[in-house]
């Protein structure tokens, strides 16, 4: 009956999402013909980078189309893995730095090359993967907090004002973001980490939302299945 009622919460909660105002969302991803993520084993500590990532879904005439998204990397403890259910397991996870660990660059003037116009602190909750054929192969919970904008006075100079969108997040200064992770030809990310094999060619994708008000918060889809990790714990 406990597994049954787990299995049915873990169902439900994959089929929430977070609502929130198109305003406020950046999407971003990997980037055709650049540096894609890699999971590499360097002295023992299995890191996840990122790689090269860029803002999505923008208009070419949008002062943010083409700009970049980085984050710090991301060490993963291969002995804290847990099966959730099935094929789908978790490990615990944190970021190598963790000051202004999230950082977006753009081009402001349009001669020079790529400058932070945002930053914040990045705290990485849980990695989530699973081998189901179709599905996504990882996804990462992620927090940033204490947006703070840069070169202010370049974009005030060349773009008329600071986009509204950068005001939103620092003036509730935090976001919830999703990343989720693809291995190329099909291979396993929880293979490698648990083997402590190189994995390079892992396309990235996510979400960069302002999360809404104490009052009416919602959680994330990893955010659900951290507590549901917990429930797991104690009625087991």
């Amino acid at each position: 009956m406990k597994k049954g009622f787990f299995a049915l919460f873990l169902i439900a909660v994959l089929s929430f999402g977070v609502s929130a105002n198109a305003s406020t969302v950046l999407e971003f991803g990997s980037v055709a013909g650049e540096s894609l993520g890699r999971i590499t084993n360097l002295g023992g500590d299995i890191t996840l980078k990122l790689g090269q990532l860029e803002l999505k879904n923008l208009d070419s005439g949008d002062d943010l189309y083409r700009a970049t998204v980085d984050f710090s990397d991301i060490i993963i403890d291969p002995l804290s893995k847990q099966t959730i259910i099935g094929n789908t397991v978790t490990y615990d996870v944190y970021e190598d730095i963790t000051v202004s660990g999230f950082a977006l660059f753009a081009q402001v003037d349009n001669i020079g090359g790529l400058e932070r116009i945002m930053y914040g602190d990045l705290e990485v909750d849980i990695l989530l993967t699973t081998d189901a054929a179709g599905a996504i192969d990882a996804d990462i919970s992620v927090d940033v907090t204490n947006f703070t904008l840069d070169n202010v006075a370049k974009m005030n100079l060349h773009w008329g004002s600071v986009p509204s969108i950068l005001n939103d997040f620092v003036a509730i200064g935090l976001a919830d973001l999703i990343i989720s992770i693809t291995a190329d030809g099909g291979l396993s990310i929880a293979d490698a980490i648990d083997n402590g094999d190189f994995l390079p060619n892992l396309t990235v994708t996510g979400t960069l939302q302002v999360v809404p008000e104490p009052g009416v918060m919602g959680l994330s889809l990893l955010g659900f299945i951290y507590l549901a990790k917990r429930i797991k714990r104690k009625i087991s």
